[in-house]
């Protein structure tokens, strides 16, 4: 929801199943967010949350993007990529875009090991933690998140 920037768990646990498919007690999506069921086209999500007009968004436009590092080829190329996907972002009308670098591997092992973690800075949304220092709903929600190959 548009008010979940830093809610979206504690509201989750306190909601009921919905239509789209998530489950009584799941964290929702923080800002605009996608569900993890949605397109796993970057593009496509890049293109749906653009076009949603931010007059009718109380509290927060923030578009959190997972991206999994190393999944393709070249640097160069993957920053062209990255460059031409924000571009395009921006272009069809989107407000925010803020971005994790890292695995769902990378997350589930610095649970496992939160002392060998103590520096991965995660992005929430529309603000910064420690990993290692969110409780475990939060950490899920962030593993759980949709990761985009570039």
């Amino acid at each position: 929801g548009f008010w979940s920037m830093s809610q979206h768990v504690a509201y989750g646990s306190l909601s009921g199943a919905l239509p789209s498919g998530r489950r009584a007690g799941k964290a929702f999506t923080p800002g605009l967010t996608p569900q993890p069921s949605a397109s796993k086209n970057f593009l496509d999500n890049i293109t749906d949350v653009a076009h949603l007009n931010p007059q009718h968004m109380d509290n927060n436009i923030a578009f959190n993007v997972k991206l999994m590092p190393g999944l393709t080829g070249k640097r160069e190329d993957t920053i062209d990529a990255m460059c031409s996907y924000v571009k395009t972002y921006f272009q069809q009308g989107g407000m925010q875009m803020q971005f994790n670098v890292v695995t769902s591997e990378v997350l589930k092992d610095a649970m496992a090991h939160p002392e060998n973690y103590r520096n991965l800075l995660v992005r929430i949304s529309g603000y910064n933690a420690y990993f290692v220092t969110l409780n475990k709903d939060m950490q899920i929600e962030l593993i759980e998140r949709t990761g985009y190959g570039i």
